[in-house]
């Protein structure tokens, strides 16, 4: 229990420090394209309160030592990984400082909410679908049974329809204890493999893409964030080699991950790019489209690769987009359509009986 308890607080403390380094990336670059230098828009975002001030505060000292800004939020505690630094040091590079912390926002925020995006598009036709179905499990469990005890002094039985739903939330009810002690234990074994296995977590994160309607969605996810990344690198002048080695942690899907890594030892013995997202086996899950080969290979024919990659960041990001405007178009009708089966079925079914129920009152047997 008190492991558990120790797992929870690590979550909620790591989850506060994303959304403090997410709130302090977001004042400092919304201040930078306001034309306001770094170290002024660094000063006045450090004497601001609210979310991020305390570490836009430690940046700021650091920063005025003759610290890089870079360097200053590497040691600054925040949830930066090694790309999200990567990416500020592109900026200083290049000279685009408040380019690069505007795609550090909206990497930090993919981050911080690609996953819940995708749980807010399914919540509401889940918790719509759950409160149905507990509406029938409880009228079979508790109100149906009363008019079986009912017809069974008489010689009439049960409609059909309510010995249909009778038997149905029976059984759902007698089996919901074993179905959620078996997926408990099922989502405990895979997320304890998951973590101490790479191989397997290569193998479920390979599984997810798979998946009919999801599986894409967090694929065009994936490759947003990787052709973003890799944009902003080489247009600071970072080399393809380097950039896919930066970029790789842009990713969060392990599968995706080891793709890159392929990739890049291919491009590294000399191979080009366009032709080595064709040769590793992992890599094709994300380079599989065939508009990759082709703005790659006029990348590599012009030299201009920052312009390739925006272009097919830009095309993953429209068909995400559409793809979830689609799915939400779809689910919202046909969760209505169901639900409104469900409780129609329910409703007759509970009635049916009331009004036999009525005649056997009566003295009438029908």
């Amino acid at each position: 229990m008190s492991a558990r308890i120790m797992a929870g607080r690590r979550r909620i403390e790591s989850a506060s420090r994303r959304r403090e380094t997410l709130a302090a990336i977001e004042r400092l670059s919304g201040l930078l394209e306001g034309g306001i230098s770094a170290s002024d828009a660094l000063s006045a975002a450090a004497s601001c309160q609210g979310p991020g001030a305390r570490l836009l505060h430690g940046v700021s000292l650091r920063v005025s030592k003759g610290m890089s800004l870079s360097r200053a939020l590497e040691h600054s505690g925040g949830h930066l990984d090694a790309t999200d630094i990567a990416l500020v040091r592109a900026g200083e590079h290049s000279g685009d400082l408040p380019r690069s912390l505007e795609l550090l926002t909206r990497r930090l925020a993919r981050k911080h909410g690609s996953r819940r995006g995708l749980l807010r598009l399914l919540a509401y036709p889940s918790i719509v679908i759950s409160s149905a179905l507990l509406v029938v499990a409880g009228t079979s469990t508790f109100i149906l049974p009363t008019f079986a005890a009912l017809y069974s002094n008489g010689s009439t039985q049960l409609p059909t329809l309510t010995r249909v739903v009778l038997a149905a939330g029976s059984g759902a009810v007698e089996a919901a204890a074993g179905t959620c002690v078996t997926v408990f234990a099922l989502a405990a074994i895979l997320t304890v493999a998951r973590t101490g296995s790479p191989s397997i977590a290569r193998s479920l994160d390979r599984l997810r893409l798979r998946l009919p309607i999801t599986g894409r969605l967090e694929l065009l996810v994936q490759r947003e964030a990787l052709y973003e990344t890799l944009a902003l690198l080489t247009s600071a002048g970072i080399a393809v080699d380097q950039a896919l080695a930066l970029a790789r942690d842009s990713v969060s899907n392990r599968a995706i991950a080891a793709g890159v890594a392929g990739v890049r030892a291919r491009v590294q013995g000399g191979m080009r790019l366009s032709e080595a997202i064709g040769r590793d086996r992992p890599a094709r899950c994300i380079f599989a489209d065939p508009l990759d080969g082709a703005m790659l290979r006029a990348a590599e024919f012009t030299g201009n690769y920052p312009r390739a990659f925006s272009r097919l960041a830009a095309d993953a990001a429209g068909e995400h987009s559409h793809r979830a405007a689609l799915l939400s178009s779809i689910v919202e009708p046909l969760t209505t359509l169901f639900v409104a089966l469900l409780v129609g079925t329910t409703v007759l079914a509970l009635y049916q009986p009331i009004l036999g129920a009525s005649s056997l009152l009566l003295g009438h047997d029908r």
